[in-house]
């Protein structure tokens, strides 16, 4: 159900033009970031409750939706930057918070990353999650 809301959505993104609808290629951005989320976090719980090490299919896919996430977040900051690609100084109230939550997942998104295999891959992901 969530894949197919994504692809609906990235469809309709797809269509509209950033200059003239800014605001909803913003929304429509958010909610594809939400949608990811909550499939992360159904594979996360799955992963949990079976209390084994999970399948390489399984880290992958976890991997794959952490990195649409991040893709994602990024897309919907760099909206708020100005024609040189610099961050807007400071933000009206209505963004304010939805910035910051963007900023806080990615964080957490990074920490999400799965990898048993390699201790510098964690560590990368874990002073990632801290930078941002």
């Amino acid at each position: 159900m969530h894949k197919r809301r994504v692809n609906t959505l990235r469809r309709v993104l797809g269509e509209l033009n950033p200059r003239h609808y800014l605001l909803v290629c913003r929304q429509l951005t958010y909610e594809i970031v939400e949608a990811y989320s909550e499939t992360l976090d159904i594979k996360m719980a799955i992963v949990e409750e079976q209390q084994t090490t999970p399948s390489p299919h399984a880290v992958r896919k976890i991997n794959l939706l952490g990195a649409e996430c991040i893709r994602n977040f990024e897309l919907f900051l760099d909206s708020f930057k100005t024609a040189y690609g610099e961050m807007v100084e400071q933000f009206d109230s209505d963004n304010v918070r939805p910035v910051l939550i963007a900023y806080f997942y990615v964080g957490c998104m990074h920490s999400n990353f799965i990898d048993y295999y390699d201790v510098h891959k964690q560590i990368a992901s874990i002073q990632k999650s801290i930078d941002c």
